[in-house]
This record gives structure tokens, C-alpha cells and sequence, in this order.
């Protein structure tokens, strides 16, 4: 072994050390967890060690198939000085760079390596998301597969056949926690730093999503773009360290580009679009909504009839629908006050994606005025992570869906779901959803 090749692999187990000792969560803890009712539980994991197991189905693993791809040299990637494998790997997996959100928060596997000059960018896609940071040993790579999110990593050298290396055991130390509602899913966080990127977490902690304040969101993120008249935390570091309160942005504020703030070269654009960052900010979530939604059906699945009763079983399946769902129509959506836009095409290129309806409706178009979605239902619903679901899982979150846009729940919780919306929603649902249960038919 060359000497510069010891001294990546030293670099790698330091790395894998030091998640190891900072995990929010263990993953014994969790497998540990004794099974409650629905309202009462932390979702246990006991399909983990299936899940790590490679021989496990990777049919439909994008990144698995273009692993295979690599190794049996049907395909290549390409090696840059500056970023890597990351331009390669993006196009390979359909990754759009105006995807990219930058954060320079120490919060990720390899957070040694990051800094406000060597932010940690992440790219997404439905069903992947990319992270990469400059100086780092390791592009990082989370998917969507049959048994939920899975975990790679690539070495970042140039390599005549690189490939894909499975992380779970050590991705799961952070990826299984209460933030990602107790299975292996994504995190997203806001939380203060120094002008070195160290984290002050006494100022703030929270995980985002759509019912999140924006006084609350992107602190550690860098913001590109208009966020119309919300005030947030973004792009901001402190200098005091002991600093007791965190300030907010200006109404108004905003930063075009992220030329000013690093070296933007390596990057595949200079921007952290607040259009990109409102749609992974609400993504994460729904992606693990949907993944526990799979767990708990797989586990149903596995268990002997006598193991659960069928009253269980079945309060099991109507809760997770019932989260699911609340959040599919944006039940609890923080109103965005004034208009949003972002620094990039993203938004344009997000709502060409389709699937459009004969109107040339979609549940991607942005409208980021008010609310987020012109027609408010998760373009998730197209995601493998739904896809994918057990039939009982499935057929559980139609039977809800339909409840409450056919009207059939009258909870003030829906109220701000109006009826032009549901009927829309409806509508595109039925010319874009193949599996729609016959009764989203009734008119």
C-alpha cells in the first residue's frame, strides 16, 4: 500500500471513529425500543440487520444497478481535481446541480472537513440525495431502496474502476434517531454557528420541515435567492461565542449568489437556491413518513398472526396513514409572507419534471407565494420510497387520501384545503397515478 494511500484509509477510520462516538441515536437503543401502542412509540427497527444484509433486494437501488455497472465496466465515471466523482455521479443518477443546498454547519459524517470556506453542499432528487464537501475523502450518498434508505459512500481519488461502499453500520449511529422518527431516513437541521462553522446548539436545535417558522429555519444554511418578507437564520455566523441569542435576517434580505462568501469553483453552481431549500426542507420528512410507513408494514408482515392482534394491526396502519397523509396535503404548512424566489432555474426545471395531466397541471409546480405547491399534495406520491410500499401500507394511505379529499373528513385541520384544491388534486391523480384504487374515480 502506497503511502498516500495509507494515509486515506488512516483519514477513513478517524472519520468512521468519530461518528461512532457523536451518534445521536444507537442503533442498539433503538432495536432495543419494546413495542407501544401507535401513539405511544418510537418505531423499532428489527428489519436493521436484514437491511444490511447485500444480498438483501436491490432491485430497485439506482445506485446499487449503476454499482454493478462500475464494477462489470459497463459503465465509468469521471474524475475531476476539484470535485470529484460529483459532476459524474450527478448526471449518472438524474441529479439536477440547481438541486444544490449549501450548509456550513460541522454536522455530517466527515464535518472535520467542513467550514463556511468548504461548505458541505447536498444534491437530491426524489429518491437520492448527494452530499459532497470540497476537501473531504468521501462523496456521500443516501437512496431510496426496497427496504427503505440506504446508505453509500465513494472514495473521493481518482480510481480506474471506483465504486460504491455500503455504510449503513456507520451511518445508521446518526441516520436512526428520533429526528427521523426512529428508522433510517434523512436529517435536516438548523442550528447556529460560529464563524467557523462550530456548532452552538444552545441557540437553537430544530429539525425542519413545512410546519417549522421560518425565524426557526436554515441557521448553519447558506440562502440564495428572495425570501420574500420572512425573516430566517440563514447565512448568519456569530463571532461571540458565548453568545446568548441568535439574530434573524431582515425582511426582505437576500444574497444573489454565493461567489462572496467561497471559492465557488469546485461547485457545480455558486448558489444555495431558497427555492431548493423550501423543497428538501419539506422532502426529508415525507421521506421518512413513508419509510416508517414500510417498516411497520414489513414488520406486520413478518410477525405471526398471534403476535398482533388484528385490532393492533390494523391501529398501526390507519396511524401511519393519518401521518402520512397530514402531511402529503400540507396539513400545518407555515404561510410564506410576501413572495419567494430563488437564485436559479430550479423551480422552472422542478415543475417540468411532471407527470403533467391533459391541462398540463402538476403536483411539482411551485408556487412559493402563500404556500409552497399550486396544488397542495406531495409530488412524493411518485417517489420509489411510495411506490415501494407493502400493498397493506399502500392501500391504508389511499383510503385516507380519498377520506379527506373527497370530503368525508370534516376536521377543522383540513379547513385550508379548499374544495378547487381537492378537486384539482383529484383530477391530476387520476391522469398520473396508475395504481389509484377505483374509488378515486367517484365523482
Amino acid at each position: 500500500m502506497t503511502r498516500g494511500r495509507s494515509l486515506f484509509a488512516l483519514t477513513l477510520l478517524v472519520l468512521l471513529a468519530e461518528c461512532f462516538i457523536n451518534a445521536n441515536a444507537s442503533s442498539a437503543q433503538v432495536l432495543g425500543d419494546a413495542r407501544l401502542s401507535p401513539s405511544e412509540r418510537t418505531v423499532p427497527y428489527p428489519l436493521l440487520r436484514r437491511g444490511l444484509d447485500h444480498e438483501a433486494d436491490r432491485s430497485d437501488d439506482v445506485v446499487a444497478k449503476l454499482n454493478d455497472d462500475l464494477i462489470a465496466g459497463r459503465k465509468s465515471l469521471t474524475f475531476d481535481p476539484q470535485s470529484g466523482y460529483l459532476a459524474s455521479v450527478l448526471k449518472a443518477l438524474g441529479i439536477m446541480p440547481e438541486s444544490q443546498s449549501v450548509v456550513f454547519s460541522r454536522t455530517s459524517l466527515q464535518k472535520g472537513f467542513i467550514s463556511p470556506q468548504t461548505p458541505r453542499a447536498i444534491y437530491f432528487n426524489d429518491d437520492v440525495s448527494i452530499g459532497f464537501i470540497r476537501t473531504a475523502p468521501l462523496l456521500e450518498i443516501a437512496v431510496t431502496g426496497n427496504e427503505g434508505l440506504v446508505y453509500y459512500t465513494i472514495e473521493q481519488r481518482d480510481a480506474l474502476r471506483p465504486r460504491f461502499e455500503r455504510r449503513e453500520e456507520q451511518c445508521l449511529n446518526c441516520h436512526i434517531a428520533h429526528s427521523s422518527l426512529g428508522v433510517p431516513g434523512m436529517l435536516l437541521r438548523s442550528v447556529p454557528t460560529d464563524v467557523s462553522g462550530a456548532t452552538m446548539p444552545w441557540l437553537g436545535n430544530d429539525v425542519s420541515d413545512h410546519t417549522t417558522p421560518f425565524e426557526e429555519r436554515w441557521a448553519g444554511w447558506y440562502v440564495t435567492g428572495q425570501a420574500g418578507r420572512v425573516r430566517h437564520k440563514g447565512n448568519l455566523r456569530l463571532a461571540d461565542r458565548e453568545a446568548k441569542v441568535m439574530p434573524l435576517n431582515a425582511p426582505g434580505s437576500a444574497l444573489a449568489s454565493l461567489t462572496s462568501e467561497f471559492d465557488t469553483n469546485p461547485y457545480p453552481a455558486d448558489s444555495s437556491d431558497v427555492a431548493a431549500l423550501m423543497v428538501m426542507n419539506r422532502q426529508v420528512r415525507m421521506t421518512n413518513l413513508l419509510v416508517r410507513a414500510g417498516i411497520d408494514a414489513r414488520i406486520l408482515e413478518e410477525q405471526p398472526d398471534s403476535a398482533a392482534s388484528a385490532s393492533y394491526r390494523r391501529d398501526l396502519l390507519e396511524s401511519d396513514a393519518r401521518a402520512v397523509v397530514d402531511y402529503m396535503l400540507f396539513v400545518g404548512e407555515v404561510e410564506i409572507v410576501g413572495e419567494i424566489k430563488g437564485s436559479t432555474a430550479f423551480a422552472t426545471k422542478f415543475a417540468a419534471l411532471g407527470p403533467f395531466d391533459k391541462k398540463g397541471r402538476s403536483l411539482r409546480h411551485l408556487q412559493l407565494k402563500a404556500r409552497l405547491l399550486k396544488y397542495p399534495c406531495s409530488y412524493m406520491i411518485y417517489s420509489k420510497a411510495f411506490v415501494n410500499l407493502p400493498a397493506a401500507a399502500k392501500e391504508a394511505i389511499y383510503k385516507r387520501l380519498w377520506t379527506v379529499l373527497s370530503g368525508g373528513d370534516a376536521n377543522p385541520r383540513y379547513a385550508r384545503l379548499a374544495v378547487a384544491d381537492r378537486r384539482a388534486i383529484v383530477e391530476i391523480l387520476r391522469e398520473t397515478k396508475g395504481d389509484l384504487p377505483s374509488y378515486f374515480q367517484r365523482d
